[in-house]
């Protein structure tokens, strides 16, 4: 399994998924909820939001229900089954947000993998340090 972040979830959302083969993706709580806002904004503010407008009103209001029910997808990961297990990393590390110790915590206790498609650089040494697989996707 690979988790993944909100950029890549839109990406597979709308189809391109080629990158991740025949991996099952995942998405934690923190990252389907930032892709709900980017996909709500009635403006484009960020890249993630420019990303979604990108598409038609019609395609919007399609990856919204996607976002919320993303069918067989991506899988959408409780966050009260890792909580604990993100908190310790958070505590142990001290160097990630609550949306970055979520993400690792979950590969964690998930056993799992992380691609992403933009790295900040403590993520990836909590990778590295946990023994996590890493990969960035253009």
């Amino acid at each position: 399994m690979l988790l993944i972040d909100d950029r890549l979830m839109l990406r597979v959302l709308m189809g391109d998924r080629a990158w991740a083969r025949d991996e099952d993706l995942a998405v934690t709580y923190g990252f389907q909820y930032r892709a709900m806002l980017a996909a709500l904004k009635p403006q484009p503010e960020g890249a993630l939001s420019k990303l979604v407008y990108e598409l038609s009103e019609n395609d919007r209001e399609a990856l919204r229900g996607l976002i919320l029910v993303p069918e067989n997808r991506v899988i959408r990961l409780d966050p009260r089954i890792s909580l604990r297990t993100a908190a310790q990393v958070s505590q142990n590390t001290g160097r990630l947000n609550q949306l970055q110790s979520e993400l690792v915590g979950a590969a964690i206790f998930y056993d799992a993998g992380i691609a992403v498609a933009t790295v900040p650089p403590n993520v990836q040494a909590a990778c590295e340090e946990f023994g996590i697989p890493f990969q960035l996707v253009h």
